[in-house]
Parts: C-alpha cells; sequence; structure tokens
C-alpha cells in the first residue's frame, strides 16, 4: 500500500498568497472588522451557540436533498445518506459548506482539497463539540462559464468535452463526454485501478444525465462515505425562501451598499476580489443565464431582449423566483439562508472575497458564518523526488523560480563556478576608502567615485550574464531537466492544484489516495502541505543546499 510523508510551510513563506489572507489568518488587527468568528477549532465551537438562532426552513432542505438523492440504486447506500438528511431536522444539528462550479470530472485538484477540507472541519467539530456537524457540498450549477469548466488536465496535456451551452451548466446533458472517457481509456486504462475508475466515470456521466446529476453521481462515489451531502440549489422552492433578500437587492440595493461601504474600507490596505453591482442577480430564460443592470430607474437584461420597472420586477420575483440566480456576492446569502450553516470552507480567492460580505449578512438579519481556508497540497511522487535528490533541492527551494534554481545550479552546482560578487565587494571596499581620502582633499570628486563605482558594478554584472549563458549552453541537458521539473511541479506557471486533475493519482494509487489526504489534511493549520511518495528509499533531505 502507498503511503507518503507529510512536511508543511509557512505560508508566508510560499510567496503566493495575498496579505489579505494572511492577516485575516495571522489576527492582524486591520482584518478585525470583516469577520465573526475567528478559523480556529475553539472559535467554532463558540460560534455554534451564535448559529443555533439562524431560522432555516429545516423540512424543506431534508425534501429537496431527499428528492436529488432519489438515484441511489442501492437500498443501504439510500438508508445510510437518508439517515444524515434526517439529522437535519434537528435544531441542534450544522453543516458546514463549501461549493464550486461544476468542472469536468471534479476539474482541479483544489476542488477535490476543498471537499476534504470541508469534511475534515465537521469532522472535528463534531470530535470536539459532542455536536452533529454535517459537510456539504454546493454545486454551482447555474454558473453558465462553459469554457471554464468543459476540461481537464492530465500529466500537463489539456482534455477537451467539445460542449456547446451557454446556460445553466447542470442543466446541460452530459452528450459527448463518453468519447472522452475513451480517449483517457486508450491512454490510461490498462491498470486495475484505472478501469475501475473509468467505468465510475462512465456510469456517472451518461448521455442522457445532466451535468448537474453527473457531478452529483461522481462526488458521491469519492466522498459519499464520509458522509458529504451534495445539494444543488437550482430549486425552485428554496429560492422562494430567498425571495426578500432578492427583493432588497433590486429595492434597497442592499449589496451595493453594505458590501460597498466594507470595500472602500478594505482598499486602503488591500487588493479587493469582488466589485458589487447595482443589481446583483440574473435572469434564467430559455437555457440563458443574462445578468440583470439598473439605468436610468430601468431594470433591463444585458443583451436587451427584456426590461422591468421596479414594481414589475418585484413581481415577478415574487411569483417566480426560480428564473432568477444570485451572482457570487449574493449567492452566499442564499447558501446560508438555506443551511444551517456554522462555517464555509474556500480558497483564498473566495476568502477574500467573502471578508468583503459582513456587513451585508448583519443587514441582512443573517448570522455571518466561520470562513476557513482550503488547505493548498503539492504532492512530489517518487519521480520528482529523485530529480530534487539530483539537483540538490530542499522543499525550501520549492517555491523559487525556475530561473533561480538554474542560477543557484550554476553558482554552486557541479559546474563552474562564477560569480561577480566577491569581486564586487572587494572594489566597493577599494572605492569607498579611496573616497574617505579624497574627501578630505577635494569632496567634489566624491560624486564621480560613486558614479565610476555604480559603472563598474553594472559592466560586471552584465559580464556575469554573458558568462552564466555561455555556462548554460554548456550544460544544457541539466538546465532542461531543471525547467521540466519546475514545469511539472508548478504546470502552466501555476500551483500543481490549480491544474492537475485527481484522475492520474485514482489510476496509480486508487482509494487510497482519497484515504492519505484525508488523514493529512488539516484545515486548521494555516500550512501549505507537502506530501512526499514514500516508494523509494529517501535520504534526508539537504538543508536548503543552494543558498
Amino acid at each position: 500500500m502507498i503511503s507518503f510523508n507529510k512536511t508543511t510551510i509557512s505560508l508566508s513563506k510560499t510567496g503566493i498568497f495575498d496579505r489579505l489572507i494572511l492577516d485575516y489568518l495571522e489576527n492582524d488587527p486591520k482584518t478585525r472588522d470583516y469577520y465573526e468568528i475567528r478559523p480556529d477549532i475553539d472559535a467554532l465551537q463558540q460560534g455554534l451557540k451564535i448559529q443555533n438562532s439562524r431560522k432555516i426552513n429545516r423540512p424543506l432542505l431534508v425534501e429537496v436533498l431527499k428528492e436529488q438523492y432519489a438515484f441511489l440504486d442501492s437500498p443501504q447506500d439510500q438508508q445510510s445518506v437518508f439517515s444524515s438528511i434526517d439529522h437535519l431536522l434537528n435544531d441542534d444539528v450544522y453543516t458546514v459548506c463549501t461549493g464550486h462550479q461544476l468542472n469536468l470530472f471534479t476539474g482541479p485538484l483544489y476542488t477535490i482539497y476543498k471537499i476534504i477540507s470541508t469534511i475534515k472541519t465537521a469532522h472535528n467539530l463534531s470530535e470536539r463539540s459532542g455536536k452533529k456537524v454535517i459537510p456539504v457540498y454546493w454545486m454551482a450549477s447555474e454558473d453558465h462559464d462553459m469554457d471554464e469548466i468543459d476540461h481537464l488536465y492530465i500529466y500537463g496535456q489539456r482534455y477537451v468535452w467539445p460542449v456547446e451551452w451557454d446556460g445553466p451548466s447542470g442543466k446541460s446533458s452530459c452528450h459527448g463526454i463518453q468519447p472522452l472517457i475513451d480517449q483517457l481509456r486508450e491512454k490510461f486504462g490498462n491498470s486495475e485501478e484505472a478501469i475501475h475508475w473509468l467505468k465510475i466515470l462512465e456510469s456517472s456521466y451518461r448521455p442522457e444525465y445532466s451535468l448537474a446529476r453527473a457531478t452529483r453521481n461522481f462526488l458521491h462515489s469519492l466522498f459519499g462515505h464520509y458522509g458529504l451531502l451534495i445539494l444543488d440549489a437550482d430549486e425552485a422552492r428554496l429560492k422562494n425562501e430567498f425571495v426578500p433578500a432578492m427583493l432588497d437587492d433590486i429595492n434597497k440595493h442592499l449589496v451595493e451598499k453594505s458590501v460597498g461601504s466594507t470595500v472602500d474600507q478594505m482598499s486602503e490596505n488591500y487588493k479587493i476580489q469582488v466589485h458589487p453591482r447595482s443589481v446583483n442577480l440574473f435572469y434564467l430564460s430559455d437555457n440563458k443565464r443574462i445578468r440583470i443592470d439598473f439605468e436610468s430607474g430601468q431594470f433591463k437584461l444585458q443583451n436587451g431582449s427584456k426590461t422591468w420597472n421596479r414594481t414589475d420586477l418585484s413581481s415577478e420575483i415574487e411569483n417566480h423566483p426560480e428564473r432568477f440566480s444570485p451572482n457570487v456576492l449574493l449567492r452566499p446569502l442564499y447558501q446560508e439562508m438555506t443551511l444551517p450553516n456554522i462555517a464555509i470552507v474556500g480558497g483564498p480567492a473566495e476568502i477574500a472575497y467573502w471578508l468583503e460580505l459582513k456587513s451585508l449578512f448583519l443587514n441582512s438579519g443573517v448570522n455571518f458564518p466561520a470562513l476557513i481556508l482550503r488547505n493548498s497540497v503539492m504532492f512530489l511522487d517518487s519521480q520528482i523526488l529523485a530529480k530534487m535528490e539530483k539537483f540538490k533541492l530542499s522543499t525550501s527551494n520549492l517555491f523559487e523560480t525556475a530561473d533561480e534554481w538554474i542560477r543557484n545550479y550554476i553558482k554552486n552546482g557541479p559546474v563552474e563556478d562564477f560569480s561577480v560578487d566577491s569581486s564586487l565587494n572587494d572594489i566597493s571596499h577599494i572605492i569607498t576608502d579611496l573616497s574617505r581620502k579624497v574627501e578630505h582633499i577635494d569632496p567634489t570628486i566624491v560624486g564621480s567615485l560613486a558614479a565610476e563605482l555604480s559603472r563598474i558594478q553594472k559592466s560586471l554584472k552584465s559580464i556575469e550574464e554573458k558568462v552564466i549563458r555561455s555556462i548554460k549552453k554548456k550544460n544544457e541537458t541539466e538546465i532542461t531537466q531543471l525547467q521540466k521539473l519546475h514545469d511539472k511541479l508548478f504546470p502552466h506557471g501555476k500551483l500543481q492544484e490549480r491544474t492537475e486533475n485527481i484522475l492520474p493519482f485514482l489510476f496509480k494509487y486508487g482509494r487510497t489516495f482519497i484515504d492519505e489526504l484525508m488523514s493529512s489534511l488539516d484545515p486548521f493549520s494555516n500550512q501549505l502541505i507537502i506530501l512526499k511518495e514514500k516508494s523509494v528509499e529517501q535520504k534526508s533531505e539537504p538543508a536548503n543546499s543552494l543558498h
């Protein structure tokens, strides 16, 4: 059985997290106005007392979830899931929620890490508090950006589902996905695990299924036995509960005013993730999702096909709430008015825009949940580890650029050692000493000496660059290997988790990979997790050998 060594690195040392996220996690006073509950297990336990007052239509939530899980074939599986759903009827049962678009085959790995972070948060809080806390995945089935979800990457290669659909993604059929599964089978389908998981993909993404149903099928096969419930909120009865908030958006412009004031304050110190609009709703019609704009006292669709006055739009929202879809800033309120939620789990960008929303929740009379940053993970297999050992790279070098790796390898590796730094230091001392002597004779000459030092420094650095380029040519093979190694760790210049899909890991390790992630991830650690495959003997890694 495969297993992994776990190590961690501080998020602040990676250089990839915005200041707002780091300050929030470090409890910086500048962020105190933007949250209600600290993202730690003790604060969450105390937060349960606050969330107990939240008014949720629990019978409706249970009814909708049971209908959405009617697809389960196994009586034992259905009994287990329905029993978990029934717990939500109890006012002392809570949820921890995450959500995402309906990416093909779950999309990038961070979706998996986000779900596992949610499950771990719920389980840890249950154990600590003695309360029942259920992990929930909120499917963003109304999102219509198909070009963001119609593909996946495996070992850097892009696989595309040729779908033509511009409406809510969840309503799209899965037609055209089977040829993609066949392509994956031809390339990866030799192992027992690959055969197993490709069959699950086939049964999950049948052509007649909607993408929403297919996504639920596959996620349930991955995480159902961990107690994850999956909710599709594109549901008229749930939206009917949300009507008051939608009316506040168009009549009081509550999102624009509440979030706008927070954004004004936040922008003094941080980059703003999302700016509010006058209207934060889309209109669903003819399988299209179209933004509603507010201009000159009138509400109109972005494509100009429909216009309302305030009275008519209010009436349509009240009578047909299913025709309206909240945007990125209003959807969180819909989510929290639907679920008995104590916390949400999100990535850095999600946490950044959630931190804009506290005043909106207060003004809407809804308790603001705790905001938990999902774990980020970097996976190092045996091939990567062997290459790192060859080039004397340690985990402390992981977040350096490829150019830094190459430069340090050239300066400190088994090639010509060349650097002008010591020479520059000697020259600087000489010029400094000369300046002190000249200053007593003619101070006006000191400036000329400083200018000469600057000229010499630039000249020698230029010579160093030429020499290093020459060395690179002599060591082209090693330089190419270093670049490829960096590209594998950061495909397309992004974190591994933002590109690669889970399928190659399932094909290689099977469910063990999920189990290892489940035991390794810790959403309260505020650390980036590095998992190193233990299938080969590894020497103790050098202490930052490149420096």
